[in-house]
């Protein structure tokens, strides 16, 4: 968008904070505390002219998105809300949610623009739903930025199927402060990817073409069925997703450690704790990513089957057709396709290139789906 002079800016400014004055006093309680306790706070982490920008300089809008902010702030870290949004364990992150961070069990990339990769089989159930919107708060606030100079929400992509109810309360969540509290634009796109086994289930082979089948039904939501992580890692080259760009359970070739020890520097963690983090990321099942994907195929197989018949296993089902029928399926309903350049004896998994941005990506271990 054209931006204003700065004169014009600063005019808007003003006027954002005699509306801000309108607004009833228990409503932005949190952010006039946050303007008398920590002003460097709302000038840099809830930078006003931001949110100007994000609302088409509508001073009245902006108004209510910013008291929003702080109001979710400090639902959500409390007292801590007034600290900065740092890992160094004093800021509104405590000790115990900046170590699960740098434990690496959910490991998020951003790369330069609006991409986000996200390994899902890495995640850990067993965290409580406040320390995973915590997490998705620091997040989000990352993302601000790179949202705003591209124009655009954020275009996700993740590996892993599952089904948690809890995973749900926690994405309504990030809808809303998505929607209502950041000056964030609505998520792009969002493609899963899964990696088929040689040796399934009918019902393991079933399940990510019945996800692909209804996530045709919303333009936002792709489903990519890859046979290897080089098939995977080619999917994401067309979105221009480059291989240094991922990591090896990806199929690329990106240092995962090199710049999770850099992404957690720059956010404050202490360097004399940085032993401890990387040797807890060392002894987590990163190391064998099928074996993940399996799990979370599994988890999610179970869930299905405990709704439904048994079926026989997938190479006792071949007379049927059932196979061929599946992928032709995919191929009725999809957009038009762009081939695979490799060779295949197999009929091809298309998927519809959209366009990208960046190729430099910046890990962030989050609790994020």
């Amino acid at each position: 968008m054209n931006h204003p002079d700065p004169l014009t800016q600063q005019r808007a400014l003003l006027h954002l904070q005699e509306v801000l004055e309108f607004i009833a006093p228990e409503r932005r309680a949190a952010y006039q505390r946050a303007r008398s306790e920590c002003p460097h706070l709302v000038a840099t982490e809830s930078d006003p002219l931001k949110f100007l920008q994000f609302e088409q300089y509508n001073p009245w809008s902006a108004a209510e998105r910013i008291v929003t902010y702080w109001n979710k702030r400090y639902e959500w870290f409390g007292e801590r809300a007034f600290l900065p949004m740092n890992l160094s364990g004093h800021g509104a992150l405590n000790e115990e949610d900046v170590n699960y961070m740098a434990s690496g069990l959910e490991l998020m990339m951003i790369t330069t623009g609006n991409i986000v990769i996200y390994d899902r089989t890495l995640t850990k159930d067993t965290v409580e739903d406040s320390v995973r919107i915590k997490m998705r708060f620091f997040f989000l606030q990352k993302l601000i930025d790179p949202c705003l100079q591209v124009g655009q929400g954020p275009r996700v992509f993740i590996r892993g199927f599952s089904i948690n109810l809890a995973r749900t309360r926690v994405n309504r969540e990030t809808r809303i402060l998505i929607e209502q509290a950041f000056p964030i634009p609505p998520i792009e796109e969002v493609h899963l990817t899964y990696i088929r086994e040689k040796h399934q289930t009918l019902w393991e082979y079933i399940v990510p073409f019945g996800i692909q089948q209804i996530a045709g039904l919303a333009s936002q939501f792709k489903v990519h069925n890859c046979d290897s992580v080089e098939e995977l890692a080619e999917s994401f080259a067309r979105h221009n997703i480059s291989r240094s760009s991922l990591p090896v359970a990806l199929g690329g070739y990106y240092n995962e450690n090199v710049n999770f020890v850099r992404f957690l520097l720059d956010n404050g963690y202490p360097a004399a704790k940085l032993g401890d983090s990387l040797a807890s990321n060392n002894s987590n099942s990163r190391n064998n990513p099928r074996k993940r994907t399996q799990d979370h195929l599994n988890n999610l197989v179970d869930y299905f089957i405990s709704k439904a018949p048994e079926l026989p296993d997938l190479q006792d089902s071949e007379p049927l057709g059932l196979k061929k029928y599946l992928q032709s399926l995919l191929k009725t309903h999809s957009d038009p396709p762009t081939p695979r350049l490799e060779h295949s004896t197999e009929e091809p998994i298309y998927v519809q290139p959209i366009a990208a941005v960046g190729s430099v990506a910046v890990p962030l271990a989050l609790s994020s789906d």
